[in-house]
């Protein structure tokens, strides 16, 4: 992985990459003895790079997620990197604006929510309500379940 992110950054400048990190996920059987201290190391070395983000895909604890997962590493990863960091899993607007008050995280990333809302900044804006995406659709070809939900209706 440092070989790829290193080419990478010498083609294009370091600042314009960034590299996404699932330290907790063990879809497919993918399993690290010691993913604490495999990701502490990975996040130690990009920090040399000087990228423009790192992103941690992670479920945050008790959230409802299918596949179980080991200890919770981002806020561990976090003391590690001070860079840009990124996180993403299961956050909502109030968990994701406490995380950014508590310095968790540079940005906090929405993937799900988006596809059931493509309005999702206007939405939290508003304290709107939240359309839920079908996951029978996710991975499917087509519009189906991607570009079909409709945006929120404002009062006139």
């Amino acid at each position: 992985m440092m070989e790829v992110v290193g080419a990478v950054c010498n083609e294009v400048g370091s600042g314009k990459v960034g590299i996404r990190i699932s330290p907790t996920n063990k879809v497919s059987g993918i399993k690290d003895s010691d993913p604490k201290a495999t990701l502490t190391r990975t996040v130690n070395r990009l920090i040399d790079f000087g990228l423009a983000y790192v992103h941690i895909l992670e479920p945050k604890p008790n959230f409802d997620h299918p596949v179980e997962t080991v200890d919770y590493l981002t806020p561990v990863l976090r003391q590690s990197y001070q860079g840009n960091l990124l996180i993403n899993g299961g956050y909502t607007k109030d968990t994701a604006n406490d995380a950014i008050g508590r310095r968790e995280a540079k940005a906090i990333v929405f993937g799900t929510p988006f596809i059931a809302n493509p309005d999702l900044v206007e939405r939290f804006r508003k304290n709107a309500y939240l359309a839920q995406p079908d996951s029978t659709t996710f991975y499917t070809s087509g519009a189906k379940g991607y570009a079909d939900y409709p945006p929120m209706q404002v009062a006139d």
